[in-house]
């Protein structure tokens, strides 16, 4: 593990002056400071907006992606200094804040980058409308991955109304897989959990793979997710912890946008913003080079929204 205050003096005295000979202890490539950048799995949206602010700043760090289940693992890498840098969903950073309000103090939000959409994916022949008949007809919830966004959401939609979920069997199978398994009902019924924009490459995937079908009609659906307890729940500051967004009036209504596979009716879905973080101690040490890092994300958040938030609502 990274000493971090080693690393912090280090890197300040590094990159004083442009130019400049780096101090002893700073990790270079190609002449300039390393980065390592938590960006999730190597398709997902935070690797398409960690590429995206990088190649921004390329003339000034060396960027290594690092790959991580998602959010909480983010979280916990640059909390450790195993990255500089991540990416985090803002309902896990609010409910690790809850759990340990020191990470308030490790952990520093730098920037919104993109919103977030909470979907459950189900199989339409099941009797699934919203969230609470999952468990009412006994199926099991896939995507739910050890330290991925995905399943830190489920733990705590799920724990605002323990007796309502406590008896769901929560499966970490993911991706194409999981799709598969609910569409075909291997393994048991499911529904699928994926927390991410609404044009990620898997939700892209989950639309098509809906009609891989010898007849081409639609197998999978998108269900509500918008529990009354859900809706109570409060982050560090009381502050709601999650928006609710219909996905009709975003544009996304069944024949005419990303979802027509996917859609039956309108779904009211929780979001939640993705946020860019770093480690306090290198942005403390490092707060001249802030401004910089500050306009590359700011740059690059329409390229960002471009692709995994086309919708005036979830910017």
């Amino acid at each position: 593990m990274i000493n971090l205050k080693v690393f912090a003096v280090a890197t300040t005295i590094a990159l004083t002056i442009a130019g400049a000979s780096y101090a002893e202890g700073v990790e270079m490539k190609d002449g300039k400071p390393v980065i390592h950048f938590c960006t999730g799995t190597k398709s997902g949206n935070y690797d398409f907006a960690g590429k995206e602010i990088a190649r921004r700043l390329q003339g000034t760090f060396a960027f290594i992606p690092v790959r991580t289940n998602g959010s909480r693992d983010n979280m916990e890498k640059v909390r450790d200094g195993q990255c500089q840098w991540g990416f985090t969903q803002g309902d896990v950073a609010e409910k690790m804040l809850l759990d340990d309000p020191a990470i308030r103090n490790e952990v520093i939000k730098v920037a919104k980058v993109y919103r977030e959409a909470f979907h459950v994916v189900c199989n339409r022949s099941s009797k699934v409308d919203r969230i609470t008949d999952i468990p009412k007809n006994g199926l099991k919830v896939y995507g739910a991955a050890d330290g991925s966004g995905t399943a830190e959401t489920l733990r705590i939609l799920f724990g605002a109304d323990t007796k309502t979920y406590s008896s769901i069997e929560r499966d970490p199978t993911t991706g194409i897989e999981a799709l598969r398994n609910v569409k075909d009902e291997i393994d048991g019924a499911g529904c699928y959990a994926i927390m991410s924009g609404v044009n990620s490459d898997l939700m892209v995937s989950a639309d098509m793979f809906s009609v891989n079908t010898p007849n081409h009609k639609p197998s999978l659906k998108l269900i509500n997710v918008n529990d009354r307890d859900m809706e109570k729940l409060q982050t560090y500051d009381g502050k709601p912890m999650y928006e609710f967004l219909s996905l009709n009036t975003a544009g996304f209504f069944s024949g005419k946008g990303i979802y027509k596979n996917l859609l039956q009716d309108d779904i009211k879905v929780p979001t939640t913003t993705a946020y860019f973080v770093m480690n306090a101690d290198w942005k403390t040490a490092n707060k001249g080079l802030i401004p910089r890092i500050e306009q590359a994300i700011n740059d690059a958040t329409p390229t960002i929204n471009k692709k995994v938030a086309p919708s005036d609502q979830l910017n």
